[in-house]
């Protein structure tokens, strides 16, 4: 629900990849709390690689 009302709101060529990106940051986090997989350096610089590029890309 709070996706189709960010969309009626916003323009959607832009809030489709952030919310992307959101994925991105998220399922890390929640690997990391609930299944207790180690996230590693690599890791995190990749992920905030990724988001960036999304971000750049998006709002570009």
């Amino acid at each position: 629900m709070i996706y189709f009302f960010v969309v009626s709101k916003n323009d959607f060529g832009v809030v489709f990849p952030i919310l992307g990106v959101l994925g991105f940051l998220v399922f890390p986090l929640v690997n990391l709390l609930v299944l207790n997989e180690p996230v590693t350096p690599g890791r995190i610089v990749g992920t905030i690689i990724i988001a960036l590029g999304i971000l750049i890309v998006a709002c570009g």
